[in-house]
């Protein structure tokens, strides 16, 4: 998005191209540095007097609509109509989408192409709409269906009007004591009723704890998770490491 403001604001005469790779430049340095909130070409540009923000919202919303008209038309999954993208990682893309028998909001997680000839990344995939298939419980997001539309693997869940809890510790910082331990005793409810079903996450960290508007929390990716009865998965994976950095615990980082 950022490749494709910048040659806009060049196109239409806002900027010299000299000027827009100074504040890509300046934003990429802070990326590099892992400053929280670096700043995006959007917000330099604004901030450097190049564009006015009235620009940049004309500009910005006439961006978000040809791009979710191009995921339109690239994804076509039947039953589901893609509203916008919501999240996206490494291992996959989050949309908002309307189930159209029910006619709800629900999200939809895709698994990138270039993933969509590796057996090993697709059988992960579907093993997460299986593990949360076996889950039900208030505090875990819950999985709707998970199948292939042409070339795309697909998710649908349940679709959360909220936040993250990562969402709410970048903005705010810290939380008050009993608010943590609200989010966290709903969590290890969640975690209990996973174990006890069989399941072990794996990646329970800020990002993947979904907050509603109404402040309850509900865990959500279940793509690291494993049953713990497969000792085939088990001994396959023995000696490596599945989890995220930081939040890794240290049975999981030995392996």
């Amino acid at each position: 998005m950022d490749s494709t403001l910048g040659h806009i604001v060049v196109e239409q005469g806002l900027a010299t191209a000299n000027e827009v790779q100074e504040c890509v430049a300046a934003s990429r340095i802070k990326q590099k540095q892992f400053t929280a909130n670096a700043p995006t070409l959007a917000s330099l540009l604004v901030e450097n007097g190049i564009v006015t923000r009235k620009q940049l919202e004309r500009i910005e919303s006439k961006l978000k609509t040809l791009h979710q008209e191009k995921q339109q038309k690239i994804l076509q999954i039947p039953g589901y109509r893609l509203i916008e993208r919501i999240g996206a990682g490494a291992m996959a893309t989050v949309y908002k989408a309307r189930q159209l028998s029910l006619d709800r909001a629900v999200a939809i997680k895709i698994l990138p192409r270039k993933y969509t000839n590796n057996s090993q990344f697709v059988d992960r995939f579907y093993a997460e709409g299986r593990a949360a298939a076996k889950l039900n419980h208030p505090h875990i997001v819950q999985p709707i269906d998970v199948g292939q539309a042409g070339d795309t693997h697909y998710f649908v869940m349940e679709f959360i009007e909220g936040r993250t809890v990562f969402d709410d510790i970048t903005e705010h910082g810290y939380y008050k004591e009993a608010d943590a331990l609200r989010i966290i005793i709903q969590i290890a409810e969640a975690l209990a009723h996973a174990h006890n079903a069989g399941f072990i996450h794996r990646d329970v960290k800020p990002k993947n704890i979904m907050l509603t508007k109404d402040n309850v929390a509900k865990l959500a990716d279940m793509g690291l998770a494993r049953a713990i009865s497969n000792f085939e998965a088990a001994e396959a994976e023995a000696g490596k490491a599945y989890g995220t950095p930081y939040y890794i615990s240290p049975e999981q980082i030995r392996g």
